[in-house]
């Protein structure tokens, strides 16, 4: 399969010229945003998190 241009290699959409305008386009966009939405907002709690976590452990030392 060939892939988009995204870092995390996801395979490309491919479109059936049949299907152009189809309303699960929408669909599956929305679907991949929403994936890549939670992916970001993981990401953020982890690094809250370290940093969080640093915080505490200067606050420790002190």
């Amino acid at each position: 399969l060939k892939t988009s241009d995204t870092k995390d290699k996801v395979p490309a959409m491919r479109r059936a010229p049949e299907s152009e305008g189809d309303p699960s386009d929408s669909k599956v966009t929305k679907f991949h945003a929403s994936v890549r939405i939670q992916a970001l907002k993981q990401e953020l709690i982890t690094g809250f998190m370290e940093l969080l976590s640093d915080c505490l452990m200067e606050y420790d030392e002190m």
